[in-house]
C-alpha cells in the first residue's frame, strides 16, 4: 500500500497513452522528459488523455 503526504510534491502530468504504458516506461519519463529522480518519494500523477485513468508513479528511499 501507498501512504501519501502532504510532505511530497506531486507532480500532475497529462498524457496520451500514458495509462498503457508499463511502469519503467513512465519512469523514463519522469528521469529523461523531466529530469527528475524518478526513485524519490515525489508522486507523478500520469493522467490519460480522456482524463477517465490514472497512474501514480512514487519512487521509494528504501534500496534493497
Amino acid at each position: 500500500m501507498v501512504a501519501l503526504t502532504a510532505s511530497q510534491r506531486f507532480f500532475p502530468l497529462l498524457t496520451a497513452g500514458g495509462h498503457a504504458k508499463s511502469f519503467d516506461a513512465l519512469s523514463g519519463v519522469v528521469s529523461t522528459g523531466m529530469g527528475k529522480d524518478a526513485l524519490s518519494s515525489d508522486v507523478y500523477i500520469f493522467i490519460g488523455k480522456s482524463r477517465d485513468k490514472i497512474k501514480l508513479l512514487v519512487g521509494s528511499q528504501t534500496r534493497a
